[in-house]
């Protein structure tokens, strides 16, 4: 999924359905819906999010919350991040940038955790919709504020020198572009 290899994520066979594999298939549903709405195919990408939903907002996954996993604050911020993914797909921007900023509101709010309840930041995907809406200025504070809490971030420097490029400031892009260079390494 972070690297954008759709048909392999589409390939992973559906999670058993039962109660005991709940989060596999609420994040099998998401991954799913993620490469649908980047392969445009929006119909079946709002099939995975109305199944991602489902389960989201269901009583068994409220159940599954304690204090040690939040569960279902947890999995809110793949349902946002696929509505705002799917909203993009299908061309409606502000929709998108709003829903990618309630994801990470609410990645931001989970407690602390080594590693982090939500495995993957979402302040890239955010950045890269300001970038694709031409908010150059916007994208590069996301990515800079994403580099504050997760220092040498590749995918955030990626996106920063992306956002730096894009406002005409080529040489800290080249700077950016070194830290990119020696991140990914």
């Amino acid at each position: 999924m972070r690297f954008g290899k759709w048909d392999e994520v589409l390939a992973v066979a559906q999670p058993i359905n039962t109660n005991d594999f709940l989060v596999d298939r609420a994040l099998w549903h998401f991954a799913r819906g993620l490469a649908f709405a980047a392969k445009q195919e929006v119909a079946a990408a709002e099939r995975e999010e109305i199944a991602l939903n489902a389960i989201v907002i269901s009583e068994e996954i409220k159940k599954l919350n304690s204090p040690i996993f939040p569960v279902s604050d947890t999995l809110a911020v793949s349902a946002h991040w696929l509505a705002g993914k799917v909203a993009g797909a299908k061309g409606d921007s502000q929709k998108m940038i709003t829903e990618l900023e309630k994801a990470l509101a609410l990645e931001t709010a989970l407690p602390y955790m080594e590693p982090s309840f939500w495995p993957v930041p979402v302040r890239p995907a955010l950045g890269a919709a300001f970038l694709q809406t031409g908010n150059a200025a916007k994208a590069e504070q996301i990515f800079r504020e994403d580099l504050k809490v997760w220092p040498r971030n590749a995918w955030s420097l990626l996106g920063l020198e992306e956002s730096l490029r894009a406002q005409g400031k080529a040489q800290q892009a080249e700077d950016v572009k070194r830290q990119f260079a020696a991140a990914w390494t």
